[in-house]
């Protein structure tokens, strides 16, 4: 559970590389569970272990549990938000909750090895992630250690999966099972240009220093959720564990968008001259965490697309600068607009 240690006083101790140092660390996988406390709709949860349950791998969450007698409900260890109400009984898609609050369903330093990984590897660390959680699950509604509030296991077994929700599971999925697994960063381009996030902190006005290229508006933070938990001397002589490698950072202008340039998403001409890549961006773990936003990535992907076009049509390579300004007109002409669909916004300015 823990792999590092960080002190500064008993640096002897001390694991945890200096800040600023390169790794292959990456922010934690979950899976974004469907879940209710409507009896109407609820599936109730399995009251046996899920595979390779071992209570010991809950030992950070449990003395969270003995530390906060007084957090009993569900939502105080996941977040939960409704996302369809009728008569007052809702489904709930569940999430990590993340922050300065209880371990969750955030499987840190399980998935390290996931973006090289082969199929068989990661389905490996696919089922450990459906496993982890079940299992936090199952202790939470059915464990028999003393740390546990009794009050927090009656509120948590009056949830269940949603009965009308993933019923007819994927090969080696279960039901109740989400499809797909949070892969919330893996592999990414080493493309014509990179983003940081120093870039993402200017201020309004400001022309990027990459290109006005612009293919998509960043408006999320600079997000990565904990990547491993640590020991931490916290004061002489005073440990704790503790998350390392979350935060939460806003990013500059009183509008919090940024301009995405063309170039974080364009594989050098050596690489490849004929694909653009829409997500998983040419740019710095920290900047990645602004621009992974689904907004982000499906105007990312309109706009590459018509761009792509124009490179087709005029039997060009994906890399020519003169590709861009036709399809930015057709973009913002809406020209292939859906039904009210609005106009897509690429400012050229922070």
């Amino acid at each position: 559970m823990l792999t590092a240690v960080r002190s500064t006083f008993t640096p002897g101790l001390n694991t945890l590389p200096a800040a600023g140092t390169a790794d292959d660390k990456i922010q934690a996988y979950n899976f974004r569970m469907t879940m209710t406390n409507s009896a109407k709709w609820r599936k109730p949860l399995p009251t046996t272990p899920p595979p390779g349950y071992d209570v010991a791998d809950y030992e950070v969450l449990l003395r969270f549990m003995a530390a906060n007698p007084t957090k009993v409900s569900f939502f105080d260890y996941f977040k939960a938000d409704a996302f369809y109400t009728a008569n007052g009984e809702s489904k709930f898609d569940v999430n990590n909750r993340a922050g300065p609050a209880a371990p969750s369903t955030d499987f840190l330093g399980r998935n390290w090895d996931y973006p090289l990984a082969s199929y068989s590897a990661r389905e490996a660390i696919w089922k450990a992630h459906w496993n982890w959680i079940v299992g936090m699950l199952y202790l939470m509604q059915h464990g028999t250690d003393p740390r546990i509030p009794a009050a927090l296991k009656t509120n948590c077994l009056s949830w269940g999966f949603v009965s009308d929700h993933y019923f007819s599971p994927h090969e080696n999925d279960t039901v109740g099972m989400n499809p797909q697994m949070y892969v919330r960063e893996a592999l990414r381009l080493d493309g014509v240009a990179k983003l940081l996030g120093t870039e993402l902190t200017r201020g309004d006005g400001g022309v990027p220093s990459i290109s006005t290229n612009t293919v998509s508006m960043i408006s999320y933070f600079m997000d990565s959720h904990a990547i491993q938990y640590i020991a931490l001397e916290k004061t002489a002589g005073v440990w704790i564990v503790a998350s390392e490698g979350g935060m939460a950072v806003d990013l500059g202008g009183s509008d919090g968008m940024f301009p995405l340039p063309l170039e974080v998403c364009t594989p050098k001409p050596g690489d490849c001259t004929n694909g653009f890549v829409s997500f998983g961006l040419s740019a710095s773990h920290v900047a990645f965490g602004a621009g992974r936003m689904e907004f982000t990535a499906m105007q990312t992907g309109q706009s590459l697309g018509q761009i792509a076009a124009e490179a087709i049509k005029n039997n060009r390579t994906f890399q020519d600068p003169a590709n861009y300004p036709a399809a930015r007109t057709a973009l913002l002409a809406n020209a292939f607009a859906l039904t009210n669909e609005p106009v897509p916004i690429l400012a050229q300015t922070t």
